[in-house]
C-alpha cells in the first residue's frame, strides 16, 4: 500500500547507539524579534545571544543555499504557555488557554524545551521542497537539506521535513540521511516516506558537518 504524505516536523526516536530517546531537552528562549512562528517538532538553530535571565535564544532553522545548507542545534518538543516563568518558576497575571494549539506566534517571546543531543536519530518525511519525493535505498547514506516549511495554527503542526530534492555528499548539507523507518504502514521506497536522519551539521558539533556516501 502506498504513503500517505503526513508531514510533521522531526521527531527523535533513538541515539546512535541505539538506546531509545527519553524526552530530555533543554530550556532555550525565543526573541520577539524573530518573525516566524515556531512549531513542535521544527528544527532550530543558536541565535547570537541569550534573553535578559541569560537563556539562550534559538531560531527556526533555514534550508539555507542550495548544496550548502545551515548549521542546526536540535529539534523543538514542547512549547511552554505564554504565561509560565520557567526561570522564576511561577505563572504571570492572566490565564492561559489549554485548548488551543501550542506553538509560538511570530515576533512572541517565550520559551521552547530542545532536544539538542548530538547523537539523536530524527524521523521525519522525505520530500522535495515540501512535495513528493520518490525514496530511494539509495539515498541512504546521502546528506540533505531541510525544508523549512510553515507550520498550521490551526493543529499546531510542524511543516518541516527533509528536503532531498537537494540531496547529495556535501558535508555542510544540514541532514545525514541513516535508514528508513521500519514500520508495516512504511513503504521503504515511493513517496512520502518516513525516514531517519541525523543533523549532520550539529552547532554543538562545530557545525561543519561530514560528506556523504
Amino acid at each position: 500500500m502506498a504513503n500517505t504524505s503526513r508531514i510533521n516536523g522531526f521527531r527523535p526516536v533513538k541515539h546512535l547507539n541505539g538506546s531509545p530517546y527519553n524526552g530530555q531537552a533543554t530550556l532555550y528562549a525565543v526573541s520577539s524579534s524573530n518573525g516566524t512562528a515556531i512549531f513542535v517538532g521544527d528544527l532550530v538553530k543558536l541565535a547570537a545571544d541569550a534573553n535578559a535571565q541569560g537563556i539562550q535564544q534559538v531560531v527556526p532553522a533555514t534550508a539555507g543555499v542550495a548544496g550548502t545548507g545551515a548549521a542546526a542545534v536540535g529539534v523543538v518538543m514542547g512549547i511552554l504557555p505564554s504565561k509560565m516563568d520557567p526561570v522564576a518558576g511561577k505563572m504571570t497575571t492572566g490565564s492561559t488557554a489549554l485548548d488551543t494549539p501550542q506553538y509560538l506566534a511570530a515576533s512572541t517571546a517565550g520559551y521552547v524545551l530542545v532536544a539538542d543531543a548530538t547523537d539523536l536519530i530524527l524521523e521525519v518525511e522525505a520530500t522535495n521542497g515540501g512535495s513528493a519525493y520518490s525514496f530511494a535505498v539509495t539515498d541512504v547514506g546521502n546528506t540533505c537539506n531541510v525544508y523549512a516549511g510553515a507550520g498550521s495554527t490551526t493543529t499546531g503542526t510542524s511543516a518541516h521535513s527533509a528536503d532531498l530534492g537537494d540531496k547529495g555528499t556535501t558535508a555542510t548539507l544540514p541532514l545525514k540521511v541513516v535508514g528508513v523507518v521500519q514500520r508495516v504502514d512504511n513503504e521503504i521506497t515511493g513517496n512520502y516516506t518516513k525516514i531517519l536522519v541525523q543533523i549532520n551539521n550539529h552547532q554543538y558539533k562545530g557545525g561543519t558537518g561530514t560528506a556523504g556516501v
